[in-house]
């Protein structure tokens, strides 16, 4: 017949536990900081496709040539 826990060991367990779940809350979850990390670089790859286009756009001969046309006449 196995042995009923004693009372030291059923405390040193919902210590333990109480430890780890407040370690847990503390520390920031590899899921957060993944989260995080997927965002930050989705911004910056938007930011510098945009930046990208905005150059693109601002130095197309077409466009240039088209605004000095419309400024002759």
């Amino acid at each position: 017949m196995p042995h009923p826990p004693d009372r030291s060991s059923a405390r040193l367990t919902f210590t333990t536990r109480i430890r780890h779940l407040t370690d847990r809350l503390t520390q920031p979850q590899p899921s957060q900081r993944h989260r995080a990390i997927g965002l930050a670089a989705s911004l910056l790859f938007a930011l510098l496709t945009g930046l990208y286009v905005i150059q693109e756009v601002l130095n197309d001969p077409l466009l240039i040539q088209d605004d000095a046309r419309q400024h002759v006449f």
